[in-house]
């Protein structure tokens, strides 16, 4: 642990989670750095979870050349998404905690107009999102949309609707909502390479509970987010992979505990799996490239064929990059 001590305590606190990303990381952590708030209004939190690239060397060196903002440097040696998370939320000194991936850029006035917003949104939120938006390093190939890896709410701000949540590049919460809800699911989520998602979904899921359904999680549309789209993302088969894999996250965070619901989601994904595949398929001559065709209607089949294969008792590992 590498801790940069400031005698000044953070409004917000910033929690990047990495692991290998040593080509990536610098950039991710200049564009928190180069925010529109006072560098003593906030801090920056990067937990390494493990890489073996030269990521922790890259982040020492990058924390020796600045003053402020305040930034902290820990390893979190339980391997996974969720446990990098917590680690960061637990040593957060902020009221509010941001998180942002190691292969996104924030908006300059981010962290401005988060604050802006806890201030002046009523009822007062206890998250903010905004949108995610595509950014490429390499061509993408002609086929691809870049709605493929946006994560938007639309052009307007408002309060989420149930069962609505926010992706984990772009969400800011009240911290006191994250520790009332018991935190990300470390049963889900990043695992090294390993493809899973869904353990901030979990955490939303918790907060809509604790809720009692009543909104208090808040968009806006200027609340913007990069985020890196590598060259293996813009494949069908890691758009099929993935969706399998939201699958497969959304069984282990639901599993019933019943025979009888076990059998009541066997069937609804049955009856789904049918109808939509019937539909897709009739469809398919309205596409001009096939790729699309199956990121768009194929990869929603995958999800519910990764649900079924959970129920049955069949989880697969699924590396995120082709080897």
């Amino acid at each position: 642990m590498i801790i940069y001590q400031s005698k000044i305590k953070p409004i917000i606190s910033v929690v990047i989670c990495t692991f290998n990303r040593a080509e990536l990381i610098k950039k991710a952590i200049e564009g928190v750095v180069n925010q529109t708030i006072a560098k003593d209004d906030y801090e920056i939190i990067v937990v390494d979870n493990n890489s073996q690239d030269g990521t922790l060397e890259i982040l020492t060196k990058y924390q020796s050349n600045i003053s402020k903002p305040k930034m902290v440097i820990l390893t979190e040696v339980k391997q996974g998404l969720g446990f990098a998370r917590n680690t960061g939320v637990i040593n957060s000194q902020g009221a509010y905690v941001a998180f942002l991936d190691d292969d996104a850029v924030a908006d300059h006035k981010w962290l401005e107009l988060a604050l802006q917003l806890f201030k002046n949104v009523k009822p007062t939120p206890l998250v903010l999102g905004g949108p995610i938006l595509p950014f490429y390093n390499s061509a993408k190939p002609s086929w691809f949309q870049d709605n493929y890896e946006a994560r938007t709410w639309g052009d307007q701000a408002r309060f989420l609707n149930f069962p609505e949540s926010f992706s984990g590049s772009n969400m800011i919460f009240n911290k006191e909502i994250i520790e009332k809800c018991g935190k990300f699911d470390s049963k889900v989520g990043m695992t090294k390479d390993n493809l899973s998602l869904g353990e901030e979904t979990a955490l939303f899921e918790k907060i809509w509970a604790s809720s009692g359904e009543v909104s208090r999680m808040f968009y806006s549309p200027h609340l913007r987010v990069f985020h890196l789209v590598d060259q293996y993302k813009m494949t069908v088969s890691y758009q099929l992979k993935r969706s399998f894999a939201e699958g497969q996250s959304w069984y282990v965070r639901k599993k019933p505990k019943s025979f009888l619901k076990k059998l009541r989601i066997i069937i609804v994904i049955l009856k789904s799996i049918i109808t939509h595949g019937g539909r897709a398929f009739s469809g398919l001559a309205r596409y001009h490239n096939s790729q699309n065709w199956l990121v768009e209607k194929v990869a929603p089949l995958m999800g519910n064929i990764g649900i079924l294969a959970a129920c049955c008792g069949i989880y697969i590992s699924i590396k995120q990059r082709e080897t």
